[in-house]
């Protein structure tokens, strides 16, 4: 349900359902994966498929008439038939400053799959298990409340129906860190330093969209 007031809408929290285990059997339209070699090795053997670098579809060049560089460092593979119908792997790696080219191709990265190209009703997360945990755990929910919240544009970004985030070892760290962060409002303020990188959103946007999240699952 939404509530105008203004040129705000207020939404309620974005659900993401947490899953413990392989996420390798979790379907998806959609998933976000990191560059670890061994998944991506896995994922190209499984789908029969390759990575190929991220490109802007080309009637976006021709509607648009101007040339698009493309993103830099994400790879993309779709396969129908495979479990995960469409993979983006994510070459940059996360911190607590990432770097603003990293931010906006990763930013980009998710306007092109999911606006224009695949439009998914399941996106499935499969973060980073190498960093701090707390780390991932932020610079994941920022990234899935853009996706849902950012406007990009004249139009609202396309919002998947069902969002998932997979973690081999524990999911349930999202909700506890998250809780940790959240009444206290780091999270908020982590979102608004991040999105100081590539202005996709004023600080009015997020404060009138408040990062909020409802998990469900087991985790």
């Amino acid at each position: 349900m939404t509530q105008e007031s203004g040129n705000a809408i207020r939404r309620g929290p974005i659900r993401i359902c947490l899953t413990t285990g392989d996420a390798m059997a979790l379907p998806a339209d959609l998933a976000f994966v990191g560059s670890g070699q061994n998944l991506l090795s896995r994922v190209e053997s499984e789908s029969e498929s390759s990575f190929e670098k991220l490109e802007y579809p080309d009637w976006m060049e021709r509607k648009y008439r101007m040339r698009f560089d493309g993103m830099r460092s994400t790879r993309f593979l779709a396969s129908p038939n495979f479990i995960w119908k469409n993979v983006a792997s994510i070459r940059a790696r996360p911190s607590r400053e990432l770097r603003a080219r990293f931010q906006v191709e990763i930013l980009e990265s998710m306007v092109v799959t999911v606006r224009h190209i695949v439009r998914p009703r399941r996106v499935l997360f499969v973060p980073y298990h190498v960093h701090p945990k707390e780390v991932v755990v932020l610079n994941t929910l920022c990234l899935i409340y853009l996706m849902m919240r950012a406007p990009l544009g004249k139009r609202t970004f396309f919002r998947p129906f069902e969002i998932e985030i997979a973690d081999l070892d524990d999911a349930g760290v999202f909700r506890e860190i998250f809780a940790s962060v959240s009444d206290n409002g780091l999270f908020r303020e982590f979102v608004k330093r991040q999105v100081e990188k590539y202005w996709c959103m004023s600080e009015e946007q997020i404060d009138s969209n408040a990062p909020e999240f409802e998990f469900y699952g087991p985790g």
